[in-house]
């Protein structure tokens, strides 16, 4: 089973932004308003599934 841990995660997560051109701070705000699946799917995804693993990351 392959490992992710929450740099490569955050790695991952300002590639897409920089794809969409948005900023960390335009990311949450859309993302707190519902409007993230307007710009991305992915990013919605991201925002739901995977940002908690980047701000409070599981013990190891």
């Amino acid at each position: 089973m392959t490992s992710v841990n929450p740099e490569d995660i955050r790695a991952a997560v300002n590639n897409l932004l920089d794809r969409y051109e948005l900023t960390w701070e335009e990311f949450e705000r859309l993302g707190e308003e519902d409007e993230l699946d307007k710009v991305n799917a992915d990013l919605e995804f991201v925002y739901r599934a995977l940002l908690p693993l980047i701000i409070d990351p599981p013990a190891a």
